[in-house]
């Protein structure tokens, strides 16, 4: 079995390629992210990549870390404060989970929140889009440094496939997805992942249905989408000063509450009509999170902070959009959208007891009752309440024109209205406090690029492309387990891209080659607020995201093919805020940000026939990082690895894929919630602070059974 893979790559590559016809050329893949309309990325001015759903299933890809291996720097970082089906991907160098947008079959993903990348099942996927830079125009002020979009086959075009796997640390599942008739789909998917970390797992069920339903040339959508996801969370692992502190915890230890839990529930409904030039969407969502969890101190004793939290959000999106093409090459979209969201949570604070090695664990119940309650301890033991509610509207046109055969020039205006309010109830004051806040934005935001095709012959091309984007975005609201009602700067950036793409060898490889600036105003931190020593969230000065990009994929033979890609980002703080009632705050001006490796690459070998052995090989590296804002704590450059190995006969089919087999267990992501609820040391970017950072997951394999019908 070790010998047949190479043997066959082998004798594959040893076939003549002069011989490739046309027949594997393959067109220049189309996108609907940036312009909402059907239109090829190789006219775009913008970076777009594209990974389809069959190569997907093809290598096994279960989340977003798998499915973006090939992608130029991105990096789909599992895992993070959303618990283990979550992610935490970054872009351009940027890891923030509100600085991307997520969305799923063209309605923003977390609303007017953060994104909600557990709610990513790749079930029934037929391809992922990924635009690097702010889409500022089409989805306004939620996109910020990239969009990922996630679609699942239209209504009566799903292939039906049913299978069922199973694999390392208790994982299971079964899943189908199915077109019936030629106007719905159905996706199911049960399953449970298991982690090597102690007692970490999720279980997910999830039900799709799509119906369409055609009147004329204009049609009718809806989605109905169920998803229960109970989550047991895993642990971080905490660094003092320059030093991860691995030696104090395993790597698969868990100090969360012995009771931990996130579950999550989350339904959705939306509904879109065409009519001629004429398109518009209404999404209405509902999530309910029920949590228990907490965060060590970094120390080797056995204090630990937890909180329990109950959190309802309920979401609305409403689009409406014209296309018309005014005149030969020249096409006009306009529309107006609004995003509202109102989220509401009750929490409480309460120490507990754990051991860092995870031997043994408090449950949040016996904590709770041991708790002195806030008029003797306010700092350990409180309750609070939060509610916020966040309004963006906009209007917009974007225009594409095409003066001669070789030229495409697009353009787009947003105005952004922007309307926010937060209030709570803070009981760990005495008597409790009541704050109530409000804020409003009106700001233009817009997009200029243009696409020059420099050379074509038959399937081959050059194409160069620029362009400029301005971006807007008020920073996201906090139901987290801190009682802090404070609505921040709105974040602006500044973004320049220039690159060039295309295809050669007669269509069989595409290339994507870029540079980008990236100016960042006003992010958004964490200091220490003087006043109450607590952790609060504050705003930065500038930061700078610079660098490179590059991506090809070459179709070597028939069913194989080869994808590389590597990245250089050069990531810098500019100016950092020193805002003087933050007295904690030392400047970091001149450091590199931080958990963003300078260099990145990947490579991969996809062998997908439609009949017989299939494999799949890739390996990616990401450099060196610094853990910190000081840029006194660094962790080496690291390699890994995934595989997998099937087998098609008629209409049945056998799997084996693994996942980071290489078992690397390194930083991957830093921890917002810790800091909040532990408030140990001073943030990050102090010489001496301590932080809290996720491991990339254990090694996993997985093996499937599928049925095509």
């Amino acid at each position: 079995m070790k010998i047949a893979p190479a043997a066959l790559f082998a004798a594959i590559l040893a076939s003549p390629l002069a011989n490739a016809d046309e027949d594997r050329a393959t067109l220049p893949p189309v996108q609907v992210t940036a312009t909402r309309d059907a239109q090829s990325v190789e006219t775009l001015p913008a970076s777009v990549s594209i990974v389809d759903g069959d190569e997907l299933r093809s290598r096994g890809a279960n989340d977003l870390r798998s499915a973006l291996l090939l992608v130029a720097g991105v990096e789909g970082t599992p895992t993070g404060d959303g618990g283990p089906a979550g992610s935490v991907p970054a872009l351009w160098g940027l890891r923030e989970i509100d600085s991307f947008l997520l969305v799923i079959d063209g309605v923003p993903s977390g609303g007017a929140f953060n994104p909600l990348t557990t709610q990513v099942d790749l079930t029934g996927v037929e391809r992922i889009e990924i635009l690097r830079g702010a889409a500022p125009v089409m989805f306004g002020a939620t996109s910020f440094n990239g969009v990922i979009h996630v679609i699942h086959y239209a209504p009566g075009k799903s292939p039906t496939v049913v299978g069922a796997s199973g694999g390392s640390h208790g994982s299971a599942g079964a899943y189908a997805f199915a077109g019936i008739g030629e106007s719905q789909s159905l996706v199911a998917n049960v399953e449970r992942r298991g982690f090597s970390v102690d007692d970490m797992k999720y279980d997910r069920i999830h039900l799709l249905y799509r119906a369409g339903r055609a009147l004329g040339e204009d049609g009718f959508r809806l989605d109905a989408d169920v998803s229960i996801l109970p989550q047991a969370p895993g642990s971080v692992t905490f660094r003092n000063g320059a030093t991860l502190r691995r030696d104090l915890v395993p790597d698969d230890a868990n100090h969360n509450p012995s009771d931990a839990k996130m579950d999550q529930k989350h339904y959705q409904l939306n509904a879109g009509y065409q009519a001629g030039p004429w398109s518009a969407t209404l999404s209405l969502a509902h999530t309910k999170d029920d949590i228990v969890r907490g965060f060590h101190e970094a120390n080797a004793t056995t204090a630990a902070h937890g909180y329990e939290q109950e959190r309802e959000v309920n979401d609305l999106y409403f689009d409406s959009h014209l296309t018309h093409a005014l005149a030969p090459g020249f096409k006009l979209s306009y529309g107006v959208d609004y995003l509202y969201g109102v989220g509401e949570q009750e929490a409480f604070r309460f120490p507990y007891a754990a051991a860092v090695d995870g031997s043994s664990r408090q449950d949040s119940a016996s904590a709770k009752a041991a708790c002195p309650g806030s008029a003797t301890n306010p700092d350990e033991c409180f309750e609070f309440e939060t509610e916020v509610e966040r309004n963006f509207a906009g209007i917009y046109a974007q225009a594409e024109w095409t003066p001669v055969p070789v030229l495409n020039v697009m353009a787009g205006l947003r105005m952004n209205q922007t309307d926010e309010a937060q209030e709570g109830e803070d009981d760990s004051t005495a008597p409790p406090s009541q704050v109530s806040v409000k804020d409003s934005n009106t700001r233009l935001s817009g997009v200029i690029g243009a696409t020059w095709t420099a050379w074509r012959s038959g399937n081959s091309s050059l194409n160069a492309y620029a362009d400029y984007r301005n971006g807007f975005k008020p920073i996201a609201a906090e139901l987290g387990p801190e009682p802090e009602v404070n609505i921040l700067e709105p974040e602006t950036s500044d973004s320049y891209e220039l690159g060039f793409k295309g295809a050669l060898a007669e269509g069989r490889l595409h290339y994507d080659a870029s540079v980008f600036r990236f100016d960042f105003r006003n992010m958004k931190t964490k200091v220490v607020d003087p006043n109450t020593s607590r952790v609060v969230n504050g705003n930065a000065g500038e930061t700078r995201f610079q660098g490179g990009e590059f991506e090809l994929r070459f179709a070597l033979a028939q069913a194989l093919e080869l994808a590389g890609h590597y990245a250089y980002h050069d990531t810098d703080f500019i100016r950092f805020n020193r805002n003087p009632s933050f007295t904690a705050v030392a400047s970091v001006d001149g450091n590199r940000f931080e958990m963003s490796p300078m260099h990145s690459a990947g490579a991969g070998l996809l062998y997908a026939p439609a009949t017989g052995l299939n494999c799949s090989l890739l390996g990616n590296y990401t450099g060196e990082r610094n853990l910190n804002k000081s840029n006194t704590a660094k962790q080496g450059g690291f390699y890994t690895y995934d595989a997998s190995l099937g087998y098609e006969f008629g209409r049945f089919g056998v799997q084996l894929a693994g996942h980071n087999l290489s078992d690397r267990r390194d930083a991957i992501a830093e921890s917002e919630l810790s800091e909040e609820v532990t408030s140990t040391g001073l943030p990050d970017f102090t010489t001496v602070g301590a932080s809290n950072y996720y491991l990339l997951p254990g090694r996993s394999v997985t093996l499937s059974l599928h049925m095509n019908l």
